[in-house]
């Protein structure tokens, strides 16, 4: 199955966990972290000659994350982060 990569990836994620969504909600609701990813944008696109590294680029990256993650669970892969009391 293809996937498109785009700041819309997340939202497909989101929406089907109460605890992704909260923290999705927290985070682009807070002044200090949008701001922060603001200024990393003006660093890298401004200073570095990067290309986006903003606000759209979290996004992107925070979507293919998930993506990649539930490749990984489907596959039978469990990351330990996600091992919570077990050894």
């Amino acid at each position: 199955m293809a996937v498109v990569v785009s700041p819309n990836l997340i939202y497909g994620h989101v929406k089907d966990s109460k605890v992704l969504l909260r923290a999705w909600e927290l985070l682009e609701s807070d002044n200090e972290i949008q701001e922060t990813i603001k200024m990393a944008n003006i660093m890298a696109v401004g200073r570095l000659k990067y290309n986006d590294h903003g606000v759209v680029h979290s996004r992107i990256v925070a979507g293919s994350a998930l993506e990649i993650l539930n490749l990984l669970l489907e596959s039978g892969i469990k990351p330990t982060t996600l091992a919570f009391g077990t050894a």
